[in-house]
């Protein structure tokens, strides 16, 4: 029985890697990243320009995964305390994502896409207080963190040639041990090879 079922798993391995669609591509995206600091929702942080640059494998037209190195983008935030005292700063989240990504084609070129996968994140955030309250003297601080979370997304793919698509994606990059969460909307290029 063992033996049948290693047999049953090296020929699905076979036939998903010598399917006509297979093979390795690299991409980049690039576009606007909003976050949301969970911490307070009265904290208003500005958007700024993120990217990635993904290199992965299609086992099939169906299946593929992908790694990438993703960057965020810097943002500033504030957050008024008093009408005399606020805390202003910013925050810029970087790393390698690695996810697992579904397609269902509409037809030869148009094809939409899920992803979900793993994001491991490294965080620099910097504040400072601004204005004064009785007793409080101006503080500031520099700090990194790092974590590991869940990242998913949705998009759409066009097939401008047999080895080039155009993608436009939404994917959310969750840093929950700082309660942020940052979502990338942006346009893409993928080269299959």
């Amino acid at each position: 029985m063992l033996k049948t079922s290693r047999l049953a798993i090296a020929a699905t391995l076979f036939a998903l890697a010598s399917s006509a669609n297979a093979g390795f591509y690299l991409g980049a995206k690039v576009g606007s990243v909003d976050v949301d600091i969970d911490v307070d929702p009265n904290i208003d942080a500005d958007s700024d320009i993120g990217y990635n640059l993904n290199v992965g494998y299609q086992f099939t037209k169906y299946f593929g995964i992908e790694a990438a190195y993703v960057d965020l983008g810097e943002h500033d935030y504030n957050q008024a305390i008093t009408s005399s005292f606020s805390v202003e700063g910013n925050v810029a989240v970087r790393g390698m994502d690695v996810s697992a990504i579904a397609t269902l084609p509409l037809s030869e070129q148009f094809s939409l896409y899920g992803r979900v996968g793993y994001y491991l994140w490294e965080a620099d955030i910097n504040f400072r207080t601004i204005g004064s309250i009785p007793g409080l003297s101006s503080l500031s601080s520099s700090t990194n963190d790092d974590g590991g979370d869940i990242s998913f997304g949705v998009g759409a793919s066009y097939a401008v040639s047999e080895k080039v698509d155009l993608q436009l994606g939404f994917t959310r990059y969750a840093a929950d041990d700082i309660d942020i969460d940052a979502d990338l909307i942006g346009l893409g290029v993928k080269f299959s090879f």
